[in-house]
């Protein structure tokens, strides 16, 4: 009995453990058979797909959901591909947009600065602009101001003078013309001071000015005149670049006022003049000198106010700030560019804008020179006081240059 039931447990064992390998196996055999399925590249589609097994006659159906695992599988393997193809091209994206972005960075204070200097450009041709404007407007005045003084000084001198009798009966011109003295000695008497050759025309005409402000263009163009005599800087006494300049000597070549001319400076110039109307009678008597004249040629103190006072004298106070002359005049000896505008300096060299201030030393002899000029041509019947603006504008000069000549009285070709 007890072999019975042993041997009826083995049996019953050994039916279990067959079983449950034939399971095994079944489930072995359905892994794989999905497997070989997902291998064979199949994709996901809603209708049932056959699976051609190692027995040709034996077909099987794929589970959808098996199907649709699989095609999301290969989309997920396949965005994984392309994010790792992309991420070298999105590293060096990165590491671009932080080298733009420093060399901004970089370029920000660069760009802050070239702002800032094309405002103050335009702030200073502004104020350019506006002080051109105001020498205008000062020049206007200071024209009608000479103009007026020269009519009441002239009227006056008429009023003064006894008529000759010859002038009368209206040959003062022809009488006068054929006394053989000078017209400076007939114009100052009585007798032929109403002719029109004595009609209150200058007689030496000044350019009052410092170094690197225009003078020698403005007084090239006021000796731009057929009855006016350049002088340049007569009183200059700068060895051969005198003999270079002064012209005038050669107009009196043995004249011993040349020699003492900075204490007689107005017999000297009328001396030149007088022989400069001979050599041109078409002026019928109105001739005069023009000059420059700077702090550094030695006239001061009374011979200046005997040269500025003097009746026949027309004075133009050219005066350019402080700051620019001296900047333009230490460029000048720097760079030897002595060019006297623009199309005659040097070319290549661009000078570095100028200080706002003057040294002290120079600012103070250029308010001291320019005052004793006010204070002194203050006492002549006119002054034309010039500022520089007004010669850097081509039209408003052109005008300048012909209302000098009408408070000199040489408004006529």
């Amino acid at each position: 009995m007890a072999e019975t039931t042993a041997g009826t447990n083995a049996a019953s064992g050994c039916t279990s453990s067959v079983a449950l390998r034939i399971i095994g196996v079944c489930v072995l055999i359905v892994i794989a058979f999905n497997l070989g399925g997902l291998h064979a590249g199949l994709t996901y589609d809603k209708s049932p797909v056959s699976l051609h097994t190692m027995d040709p006659a034996a077909t099987h159906t794929i589970d959808p959901a098996a199907r649709r695992a699989q095609f999301e599988l290969n989309q997920i393997l396949a965005a994984t591909k392309e994010t790792a193809a992309a991420e070298p091209k999105a590293k060096e994206a990165v590491v671009r947009l932080k080298a733009e972005a420093a060399q901004l960075q970089r370029e920000v204070p660069q760009l802050k600065a070239q702002h800032e200097a094309a405002r103050v450009k335009a702030q200073k041709q502004a104020d350019l602009e506006a002080a051109r404007m105001n020498a205008v407007q000062e020049t206007a005045q200071s024209v009608e101001q000479g103009t007026a003084q020269l009519r009441a000084t002239t009227l006056q001198t008429q009023s003064e003078t006894t008529a000759n009798p010859a002038a009368e009966q209206g040959d003062c011109n022809e009488w006068c013309e054929t006394l053989p003295d000078s017209w400076t000695e007939k114009c100052t008497r009585h007798d032929c001071s109403g002719c029109v050759p004595c009609g209150g025309s200058a007689k030496i005409i000044v350019v009052a000015s410092r170094q690197r402000s225009s003078s020698t263009t403005m007084m090239m163009s006021v000796g731009n005149h057929s009855c006016i005599r350049g002088g340049n800087e007569v009183f200059n006494n700068g060895g051969t670049k005198e003999r270079l300049q002064n012209t005038l000597h050669r107009l009196i070549p043995e004249n011993p006022l040349q020699f003492s001319r900075w204490k007689n400076p107005v017999q000297y110039l009328l001396a030149a003049r007088d022989a400069f109307c001979v050599q041109n009678p078409h002026c019928r008597g109105r001739c005069a000198v023009v000059l420059k004249l700077f702090d550094d040629h030695g006239i001061h103190l009374k011979p200046l106010r005997e040269l500025l006072s003097y009746s026949g004298t027309r004075t133009v106070i050219l005066e350019r700030s402080a700051a620019e002359s001296e900047c333009s005049l230490n460029w000048a000896k720097l760079k030897g560019d002595w060019g006297t505008n623009p199309d005659a300096h040097k070319r290549g060299l661009v000078r570095p804008p100028c200080p706002i201030k003057a040294s002290s030393k120079y600012l103070e002899k250029h308010s001291a020179w320019f005052d004793e000029i006010r204070a002194s041509a203050g006492l002549t019947s006119s002054a034309l006081d010039v500022k520089f603006p007004a010669v850097l504008d081509a039209q408003v000069y052109k005008e300048l240059i012909k209302s000098v000549w009408k408070v000199a009285g040489f408004d006529f070709v």
